[in-house]
């Protein structure tokens, strides 16, 4: 994979490279393993 995906209206498909800050505005949302381990081995935050 090496990448999240992003649903809405639209899928989007975005490279942790391409992320600094993770912004969560809605509890219906899924967050793997795989993706916590790698924004955390980037050192991206989460608000």
């Amino acid at each position: 994979m090496g990448y999240m995906v992003v649903r809405s209206e639209d899928t989007k498909r975005v490279l942790p490279d391409e992320i600094s800050v993770l912004i969560v505005e809605n509890t219906a949302i899924s967050i793997t393993g795989c993706l916590l381990a790698e924004l955390t081995a980037k050192k991206i935050s989460g608000r």
